[in-house]
């Protein structure tokens, strides 16, 4: 990324549910099997599986930062909604469903974005940092 010219948005969530299973927690890299049953239910994970999903988020938002390389047309909304994909259901861009940032739904920052209004709109979910289940 930090060699793209492009303007690039990111909408992701810290604890994305595909790099969860498929990187932080393969059968490979959890062989006993013990991050199982909290990559099913993020309510049966132990304090140190959390920890482990944090330290993730962590490390993903490192990466971003970099990513940024001081280029002010690269905007993100970043969630820690416990989930895979957010751009499928329009119902999640807009309205009471929409994950929101700063008062504002998915939809309305990507059309600031988009359409110029604050190209270097960057939220990234601070508040609530713990994985959580958002509304699908």
């Amino acid at each position: 990324m930090p060699y793209v010219q492009t303007p690039v948005f990111i909408l992701h969530s810290t604890y994305d549910t595909f790099q969860v299973q498929n990187i932080l927690a393969t059968p490979q890299a959890d062989p006993s099997g013990q991050f199982t049953k909290c990559k099913q239910d993020i309510n049966t994970c132990s304090t140190d599986q959390i920890q482990k999903l944090q330290d993730f988020r962590s490390e993903f938002l490192e990466a971003l930062l970099v990513a940024q390389n001081g280029s002010s047309r690269r905007g993100w909304f970043v969630n820690n909604c416990f989930t895979h994909g957010q751009c499928e259901y329009q119902r999640k861009w807009l309205g009471s469903l929409s994950s929101k940032l700063n008062n504002k739904a998915i939809a309305e920052v990507v059309g600031d974005w988009f359409y110029e209004r604050n190209y270097a709109v960057q939220l990234i979910d601070d508040q609530n940092v713990w994985p959580h289940y958002c509304i699908d």
